[in-house]
């Protein structure tokens, strides 16, 4: 999955919507548009702030490992 199709889906699991999410972030709706925009990668450091805003985090882990249960992969 692209980094804006896992948050995407995290929202959807949180039942989280946009302007909640802007809440969180503290941030101006259109900058969170820019970040859900499919033809766009966000950077690590932008992907780590907007998990955190929704209670996840960002790893890294061996590629062959098994990944948790609940847990995203992007590609």
């Amino acid at each position: 999955m692209k980094s804006c199709e896992v948050i995407r889906a995290l929202m959807t699991v949180q039942h989280l919507v946009v302007s909640k999410l802007v809440d969180r972030l503290g941030m101006k709706p259109n900058a969170i548009s820019m970040r859900l925009n499919e033809g766009r990668d966000m950077t690590c450091a932008k992907l780590a702030e907007t998990l955190r805003a929704m209670d996840y985090r960002l790893t890294a882990m061996p590629s062959d490992a098994k990944l948790p249960e609940d847990s995203y992969e992007v590609d």
